[in-house]
């Protein structure tokens, strides 16, 4: 039996409200003290700066909507890839993470079940899927990146 249509806006406006639910988890449990035990010198002001960009992110793919598929989509796949962020290092530590209970709680099941319908439903394609992945790997790459790079540029003085 097929399921009822799914107005993908809504999926589009909740990942919006769950990021920023995320981001106040990781604020109220300290993600920058947690983080600075492992990747010494991420700050506060740098902590902000990452998440007002993600969280207009968020919001720039819920206005895109269906229009385009693609990168709307890609807000979920961000969402997924960002909840191993937290569980890989959980596992690891043995411990909670900063941002573990809205990762597994709703980013997961928000980003499977957007995935699964938008595939089923004809909204992407195999490969739209892969694209709106590599977008979001792209996203979740760039401060892991410019954090990279700070640490290195310090290092050599270059800061």
């Amino acid at each position: 039996m097929r399921q009822q249509p799914v107005d993908f806006n809504w999926i589009f406006r909740i990942a919006v409200a769950v990021s920023v639910v995320h981001v106040l988890e990781e604020y109220r449990f300290h993600w920058v003290a947690f983080a600075n035990r492992y990747v010494p010198g991420i700050t506060p002001g740098q902590f902000a700066a990452v998440n007002i960009v993600f969280i207009a992110y968020t919001v720039a793919g819920a206005m895109a909507g269906t229009g385009c598929p693609v990168f709307s989509m890609s807000v979920p796949a961000l969402l997924f890839i960002n909840s191993f962020f937290h569980i890989v290092p959980s596992l690891m530590k043995r411990g909670y993470t900063p941002g573990l209970i809205s990762a597994i709680l709703l980013y997961i099941p928000l980003s499977v079940y957007a995935f699964v319908r938008a595939l089923d439903e004809g909204l992407l394609s195999p490969a739209g899927a892969v694209a709106s992945f590599a977008l979001g790997i792209l996203c979740m790459a760039m401060p892991v990146l410019f954090q990279r790079v700070r640490i290195a540029r310090a290092g050599t003085g270059g800061e």
